[in-house]
């Protein structure tokens, strides 16, 4: 029988956020059969030592230097994985999610149209409308960055091997560059407010706006919990 989930992070030092990320992952996955991975690119020994020693993973991969994300995911997504999981989710270690998972596999259960659903929001990438699913609000886009993207195994497949050799963004190649990208097949994105926080949101860290933009949310949040993104 297939399990919900496979939530798979992608990480790269910052072990405090990786922390904070797998701990809120297991809060808002409960209720679902879920599988939680880590692949490691290469990172220092602090940051592996909280790996091995996290107890809210199923397992992780420790790779021996920095592929960048399509090399990791491409190293760690089992080649099974829509006849093991109906769902999977591509996150960055440094998001602290707030809402239940449930409501992204809800939506693109619901929703066949849409492609993926997002807990990240930012402004960078504009909303082209909304839809109220299960009584949430959503907003609709082409694309979204990828720090937090939930996909239906089936039709991720499509859009791999992921490039592993050429400079492309993992989010560029899922919502527009690849043969079977969600562009191609006329899906969109819903991303879901507040679904996540980016702890480690900084300046530069889009590959094509590097001034910086705050999120959505970041106004409801105290400075003292927003000064490192500065």
């Amino acid at each position: 029988m297939k399990r919900d989930l496979l939530a798979l992070i992608v990480s790269w030092n910052r072990p405090a956020f990786l922390e904070r990320t797998i701990a809120s992952l297991r809060q808002q996955a409960r209720g679902l059969s879920a599988e939680l991975f880590v692949v490691d690119n290469g990172s220092d020994r602090e940051t592996r030592r909280l790996i091995r020693r996290s107890g809210g993973l199923s397992g992780y991969l420790l790779l021996h230097r920095n592929l960048g994300i399509n090399g990791a995911l491409e190293r760690a997504i089992p080649q099974s994985l829509s006849e093991r999981y109906e769902f999977l989710l591509i996150s960055d270690a440094d998001m602290e999610y707030r809402q239940p998972l449930t409501l992204a596999l809800d939506a693109l259960r619901q929703q066949p149209d849409l492609g993926a659903v997002s807990y990240q929001h930012s402004p960078e990438h504009p909303s082209e409308g909304t839809v109220q699913i299960a009584g949430r609000e959503f907003h609709l886009k082409s694309t979204e960055r990828g720090c937090s993207l939930v996909f239906a195994t089936d039709p991720f497949e499509r859009m791999r091997p992921l490039p592993v050799q050429q400079l492309k963004d993992f989010d560029w190649w899922v919502c527009r560059d690849a043969p079977h990208s969600l562009r191609s097949q006329g899906k969109q994105l819903a991303v879901l407010p507040g679904g996540a926080r980016h702890l480690g949101w900084r300046r530069g860290d889009s590959t094509w706006q590097t001034d910086e933009i705050p999120e959505y949310h970041l106004g409801e949040e105290p400075p003292h919990e927003i000064q490192h993104r500065v």
